[in-house]
């Protein structure tokens, strides 16, 4: 009674209508968000309702064409392995999202029910895993490796190339599990094992002045990029092969874990500025661990790396500008603070510019730092005790900006403040490691 005393009801008849107006909202508001789950399972059929996880949908991109999205709406895909080839923009992948949410806050979540638990496979003239062609969508928890691909996940700009991009908009990348991919891919180029993408690949390519906004790539783990053969690359061929490769402004990197790209683990690039790269472990990467540059942001920088964890490569864990110089101005700066680097030498290269403000590195052996590492791509990326990193992170960001740091770790655990330095916080338990690879699977 005194909710309904709240909302007028006894005051007036013009307070109760309007109660009873805003009652009736609630009730069809949340009668949406019901309506609006859908569900997937190898075991489905297309011609279920597919409302159900009793009468699930057999094929994702039929949930896709099918879900009801003006309010937004989630997919929820039971574990299995999906090999559907689905034309998409030019390109045939197992996965094509073509319809997005109708806003940033009324999105269209594509979600594994399982972490890592829906493998989704290489189909016969597939050369890419998924292509994302809309706007305001969540992808998380799902396992894509494909030996042929030329890409994992791709964001497409939607043939803009100049001014924010048709498509591609507020794209939110979660918990994905990126591996052996692109081993026997030729793109065109003429060099099998070298595709010119990211793993994850985000934004138009270069030589365009387009742009995507609200880009977050947060929690995945990729491995196993390219022809390993191929690597080292510093000045070799093989430039373009990057786990993450990110070419928006304001576009946040965070807690992923990145091993064996053949080119650079993180490539945030040709729009350096406003963007947050912390927590993130990039290990074994062909040429270099991260590089940030490019001059099509106006103005460049207000750029902050922080946090991060940077294995041995031949161009050190941090590079800044193509041409050498770093992307930012004496009043939009780059922040590089409380990164940890397997030696004192080659740690950043590129000149400073004057407008980089570097601090507090760390230095200490990988085999010191994580709870099991031997250089190989399923290492245990956990804090070992004792390490240097473990609380020795900051959550100080760079001029202008507010937020720099996840509020939790790769594996869900909060962060305490200080935070520690990579992408698991020391405490972190190891039953989120991904599964040995390699391996194949009879379906009866």
């Amino acid at each position: 009674m005194k909710w309904i005393r709240s909302l007028g009801i006894g005051n007036s008849r013009p307070r109760f209508f309007l109660a009873l107006t805003i009652v009736m909202m609630l009730v069809l508001s949340l009668s949406a968000a019901a309506q609006n789950q859908y569900y997937v399972a190898r075991s489905g059929s297309d011609s279920n309702s597919g409302t159900s996880p009793g009468a699930p949908w057999q094929t994702i991109s039929f949930a896709i064409a099918h879900a009801n999205l003006t309010v937004g709406a989630t997919i929820n895909v039971a574990s299995g392995t999906y090999t559907e080839a689905i034309p998409c923009a030019g390109n045939t992948t197992v996965v094509c999202v073509s319809r997005g949410g109708p806003s940033p806050t009324q999105r269209l979540k594509l979600q594994c029910a399982t972490q890592w638990g829906c493998l989704l496979r290489n189909n016969a003239g597939t050369n890419g895993v998924m292509e994302i062609t809309a706007n305001n969508i969540d992808v998380s928890g799902f396992d894509y490796s494909d030996s042929g691909a030329i890409f994992g996940i791709w964001v497409s700009c939607g043939g803009t190339t100049s001014g924010q991009c048709a498509t591609g908009n507020s794209i939110h990348l979660f918990n994905n599990y990126i591996h052996d991919l692109g081993q026997t891919a030729d793109d065109g180029r003429g060099f099998p094992g070298c595709p010119s993408a990211g793993a994850i690949n985000v934004g138009p390519k270069h030589f365009t002045t387009a742009f995507e906004t609200d880009i977050q790539v947060i929690g995945n783990r990729i491995s196993n990029f390219g022809l390993q053969s191929l690597a080292p690359r510093n000045g070799g061929s093989c430039n373009f092969t990057h786990g993450i490769y990110i070419s928006n402004p304001g576009s946040i990197i965070e807690n992923n874990v990145v091993v064996q790209a053949i080119t650079y683990g993180i490539q945030f690039y040709s729009y350096p500025c406003n963007g947050v790269i912390s927590n993130n472990t990039v290990m074994l990467s062909g040429k270099g661990g991260l590089v940030v540059g490019g001059s099509d942001c106006s103005p460049q920088g207000k750029i902050t790396i922080i946090n991060n964890i940077f294995g041995t490569a031949p161009s050190g864990g941090i590079t800044l500008g193509a041409s050498g110089t770093a992307p930012c101005t004496s009043t939009s700066r780059i922040k590089i603070s409380n990164n940890l680097f397997p030696s004192s030498s080659n740690q950043i290269s590129g000149n400073l510019n004057g407008c980089t403000d570097v601090s507090g590195s760390l230095v200490e052996a990988p085999t010191t730092t994580f709870a099991s590492y031997s250089g190989a791509s399923n290492d245990d990326y956990h804090l070992k005790a004792g390490s240097v990193a473990v609380g020795h992170g900051t959550t100080v960001c760079t001029n202008g900006v507010i937020n720099c740091v996840n509020a939790i770790d790769i594996a869900g655990l909060t962060r305490p403040s200080p935070p520690s330095i990579g992408s698991y916080e020391f405490g972190s338990i190891s039953s989120d490691l991904p599964a040995p690879t390699g391996l194949t699977a009879v379906v009866q």
